[in-house]
């Protein structure tokens, strides 16, 4: 009984903590209450993003934290949607970059009006392929705006991107979000193969 007692309190305890997140207000398009972007980086965005939500109707916002304090990435993710209301009712292109930077964690919410082409495995591929290498270097501002011209590319395929991101500063990667990126082992197995495959040619070459 003592045990049973002992879960009920921890489960409540548990549940009253992980509720905690607060969603923080939406200040402008770039909300970094990390403070992990630069000052440099954040005005080029915010000016940036005006620029897009007016020629296309895309309410891109960006949100940086410390902690998401016990929450999931995908809760307190609708939770920040649904109170900042990104994009208009009836088009519904809103999209949220979310990074809760102490929980190493990312999430690319997308409004309904977006989902058919910055899908869920698209937006995965552009954190995994494209963000994650650069947040692990410590290249934050690089991430963001890497991340951002890939999520607004594949948002919007016919917008011309270059007019926004020309600055030296700002990242430009390939359009390939369906890139593999390969670990040394597997770099280093394939080289071997290669090796094994060149010397099986050469020794069984007819004399």
């Amino acid at each position: 009984m003592r045990f049973f007692f002992l879960l009920i309190f921890f489960i409540y305890s548990y549940g009253t903590w992980a509720q905690n997140f607060q969603v923080p207000p939406i200040d402008n398009f770039v909300n970094d209450y990390a403070h992990i972007i630069s000052d440099n980086t954040e005005k080029h965005l915010n000016q940036t993003l005006a620029q897009i939500k007016k020629e296309t109707a895309i309410e891109y916002a960006i949100l940086t934290v410390d902690s998401l304090r016990g929450n999931s990435i995908e809760e307190a993710s609708i939770q920040v949607v649904d109170s900042w209301k990104l994009g208009e009712k009836k088009s519904d292109l809103g999209i949220l970059l979310f990074i809760a930077f102490k929980d190493r964690k990312l999430r690319i919410e997308v409004g309904q009006g977006l989902e058919g082409t910055l899908t869920d495995l698209k937006s995965k591929r552009i954190i995994t392929n494209i963000m994650t290498p650069l947040l692990k270097q410590n290249r934050i501002d690089e991430a963001v705006l890497a991340g951002s011209y890939e999520i607004l590319h594949t948002a919007a395929p016919g917008l011309n991107l270059d007019k926004y991101f020309t600055s030296s500063s700002l990242v430009r990667p390939s359009h390939n979000t369906n890139q593999v990126t390969l670990s040394p082992l597997q770099k280093t197995l394939i080289r071997i193969l290669f090796i094994l495959l060149l010397l099986f040619l050469i020794f069984t070459r007819p004399g």
